[in-house]
């Protein structure tokens, strides 16, 4: 399940977990370098599906390029800052 979140600085609201990759890798162009892919197809990542995004998944197919430009440039993430884990148990106690 993905995330929205507003980010600091960001003028609109953006889905998780491709907002916060984006900032993590230093901004959307850096996302569009790593994957490979336009600056504007690295925005549709963190859109939603409903205005042509990707509900903030970044594709399978680019995941690993991200990681290995990541760990060429010293950038710390994971494969786990590809996935929103919600926590159903926290969400359920809160009610």
């Amino acid at each position: 399940m993905c995330e929205i979140r507003k980010h600091s600085g960001m003028s609109d609201t953006y889905l998780d977990p491709a907002a916060s990759l984006a900032v993590k890798l230093g901004g959307l162009e850096n996302l569009a370098a790593a994957a490979g892919v336009s600056v504007s197809r690295a925005s549709r990542y963190r859109q939603p599906k409903s205005k042509g995004g990707t509900d903030g998944l970044i594709p399978s197919t680019r995941q690993q390029r991200i990681l290995d430009w990541a760990v060429q440039r010293g950038v710390p993430i994971t494969p786990d800052d590809f996935f929103s884990v919600r926590d159903e148990r926290a969400e359920g106690s809160a009610a």
